[in-house]
């Protein structure tokens, strides 16, 4: 008799409507929700027309070495940037979630680069990657890459050396 009640609970329960017993994890299930078409290759907008803001900003932490005779300055500075990303909102009342961070490798990354780079490899773009964006509701994007290490070209004129005056 105690097996047939077993088995009776067991068919009557998906019938009832019986709750999980773990919770699934909502920010897990968001992020998974947001990326599962996100494309990284393409600009995040709905309309080509559409122009990406980016908000750079660099905070120049110190001046490691300038080299007179190479004509390198090489500095340690923190790259910030800012965007709206169209593809990734969500509605807060419904998740209970604002914010979540998101591996940048995830997400479209504006082309940054350093012009006047001195180093073979592009150090902007590998720290992007390296990093995790912070990503709002409403679909602001706040990269906050790691401390950066730059070298540069930098023309130096020392001909009148130490009364010079460099431009």
């Amino acid at each position: 008799m105690i097996v047939w009640l077993h088995i009776a609970a067991l068919l009557l329960l998906p019938l009832v409507g019986a709750a999980p017993l773990i919770e699934p994890d909502n920010e897990a299930s968001l992020v998974k929700a947001l990326l599962e078409k996100y494309d990284t290759r393409s600009r995040p907008v709905y309309n080509i027309t559409t122009t990406t803001i980016i908000d750079l900003s660099m905070y120049l932490v110190q001046i490691l070495k300038l080299s007179e005779k190479d004509q390198i300055l090489t500095s340690n500075v923190w790259l910030i940037l800012a965007w709206k990303d169209e593809f990734l909102r969500w509605d807060e009342k419904d998740w209970k979630i604002q914010e979540i961070r998101i591996p940048a490798k995830h997400l479209w990354l504006p082309d940054l680069t350093l012009y006047n780079n001195a180093q073979e490899a592009d150090p902007i773009v590998a720290n992007m990657l390296a990093s995790t964006a912070l990503v709002t509701f409403d679909g602001n994007v706040t990269l906050w890459p790691r401390p950066l290490i730059l070298e540069s070209n930098c023309e130096i004129d020392v001909r009148f050396f130490p009364m010079d005056i460099q431009k």
